[in-house]
């Protein structure tokens, strides 16, 4: 069973239909965009695989733990974290830059990968073989197993 952030579009969605040709059942974590939720679930299923769609957003802590619980509730375990939501804007300078803007993009960034990790690792009914990987545009990081 995998979670994905940020699985209906993009990368995200290509993780969620190649998880479940591969046999897993994927929860979609997603913000706003109800459609492209929408396609990505369509995909899946087609797979045979389950997919519930978890609208919240990954830079609030208590939207992340209630996703926790939803994907638990609907696929009964949690195996694979794909922490991969995150937004960006582009300036041609840091004065461009609004501090409204720079806070929100860490909330979602930064915060919200512990957000997305941490009620997972600590409070919830999880895989021993549970595996955490997030990725901001082109980096990767690999959280180590507990």
């Amino acid at each position: 069973m995998a979670r994905i952030s940020g699985g209906d579009c993009g990368i995200g969605k290509s993780v969620a239909v190649h998880f479940a040709k591969e046999g897993a059942d994927i929860a979609i974590l997603y913000l706003e965009e109800n459609e492209d939720a929408d396609r990505t679930r369509t995909l899946v299923e087609r797979e045979g695989r389950r997919c519930p769609l978890l609208r919240a957003d990954v830079g609030e802590r208590q939207a992340c733990e209630g996703a926790i619980r939803r994907t638990l509730d609907a696929l009964g375990k949690l195996d694979i974290l794909v922490n991969n939501a995150a937004e960006q804007h582009v300036a041609k300078s840091f004065d461009d830059i609004p501090p409204e803007q720079l806070e929100q993009t860490f909330r979602t960034n930064l915060f919200g990968m512990f957000y997305r990790s941490s009620p997972s690792r600590d409070r919830y009914r999880c895989s021993s073989s549970k595996k955490e990987s997030a990725s901001t545009r082109s980096r990767r990081v690999r959280f180590g197993r507990r």
